[in-house]
């Protein structure tokens, strides 16, 4: 409205399945602001799906956009894995439906059932209380104590090293994702990931080996998938320096160091990529 250049990140917030929530109230918002949101010099998507999804709700043929996914920096993760028997899976994220997180005791479960005992998802993350006692109460109900744990949230790269030292492979079986930075940290310390579709992570045969990408959303698909890393956890460590090499070509910040400040000069000059 005072004529500032304006470059909006959506972060995933008029994808699909975030504009399912509340439709009502979110499509008259953009509709009282259609008029705001057609004057930003600068639409910035984390990726050609939120690009794709987000033009059904706002029209892309009055603002210039551009797509940068989320960038880490990689040079601070370290790749080092301690001595514990125990095979570790991660779930690092907030505690919530969108991240699907219950269905962590049914995967624990499997394993369980398999009389599989030195396997232990380690979870971390926020919590509101009451998801927080959804996943307690699930937990004892399915007699998983000394199969899954929980803990507090962390932030810090020294905690997030501590943490990835003593983890084996990460899972995330999000229901959607704009675009995970754990995921990202996962492989940055050189561990595997078994994800969902829904985590919109580019792969293709090359990194086979380290992403594993589950299409149908059901537990013991990604059981399979981390028996595999588990039937092979002596070869894990010989395979870190790979996965932490693609992490390093595929999302480390020096990416964009040079071409993100360009985009918002070119903003202030009224300029596009």
């Amino acid at each position: 409205s005072l004529a500032i250049p304006c470059i909006c990140t959506l972060h995933g917030n008029l994808n699909a399945w975030s504009m399912r929530k509340n439709f009502v109230i979110k499509y008259f918002f953009l509709l009282f602001f259609k008029k705001t949101i057609s004057s930003f010099d600068l639409m910035h998507f984390l990726n050609e799906t939120e690009k794709n999804e987000a033009s059904k709700f706002i029209n892309l043929n009055k603002i210039k956009h551009t797509i940068q996914q989320n960038c880490i920096d990689t040079s601070q993760y370290k790749i080092t894995r301690n001595n514990n028997s125990v095979f570790k899976i991660l779930f690092f994220g907030r505690l919530d439906m969108k991240k699907n997180f219950l269905m962590i005791p049914d995967i624990a479960s499997i394993f369980k059932t398999n009389h599989i005992k030195d396997v232990k998802f380690v979870i971390v993350g926020y919590a509101t209380t009451k998801d927080f006692n959804k996943l307690k109460n699930k937990i004892k109900k399915l007699k998983l104590e000394s199969f899954v744990e929980i803990r507090n949230s962390i932030n810090t790269i020294e905690q997030k090293n501590t943490l990835f030292e003593e983890i084996d492979a990460f899972i995330l079986p999000s229901k959607d994702e704009a675009d995970s930075i754990a995921i990202k940290e996962s492989l940055a310390s050189g561990k595997p990931v078994i994800i969902s579709k829904e985590c919109k992570l580019n792969s293709d045969e090359s990194c086979h080996d380290f992403i594993r990408i589950i299409n149908d959303n059901l537990a013991q698909s990604y059981y399979e998938e981390i028996i595999k890393f588990y039937n092979k956890r002596d070869e894990l460590k010989f395979l870190s320096q790979k996965i932490q090499h693609y992490a390093q070509k595929n999302f480390s910040i020096d990416l964009i160091n040079k071409k993100l400040p360009s985009i918002y000069l070119n903003c202030i000059n009224h300029k596009h990529v």
